[in-house]
């Protein structure tokens, strides 16, 4: 492990990069990932969830995607902003 991936470790856990193309496909182990956290912060095996937890988790899903997308979006109009002329940045 080198000090630049040592700095984002934390004792007793464990960080997991999550990989999104340029166009916001998710990585399939990263849409995994999220799937599995929001499962595990549900505390129930998906063959047990109830109307209310499938409703919790679909919105949990969503909500994820939706954030890293509008992360993406926001970035990539930074940069074209940056490469304009005149542009500006936030």
């Amino acid at each position: 492990m080198n000090l630049a991936s040592a700095r984002f470790l934390r004792t007793g856990g464990h960080f997991f990069p999550l990989s999104i193309e340029s166009a916001g496909r998710w990585h399939p182990a990263s849409r995994l990932h999220l799937a599995t956290y929001i499962q595990w912060c549900i505390g129930k095996d998906p063959k047990d969830f109830d109307a209310n937890d499938k409703v919790f988790y679909t919105r949990c899903i969503r909500d994820g995607l939706d954030s890293a997308s509008l992360a993406l979006v926001r970035h990539q109009a930074r940069q074209l902003l940056a490469a304009v002329p005149g542009g500006r940045s936030a």
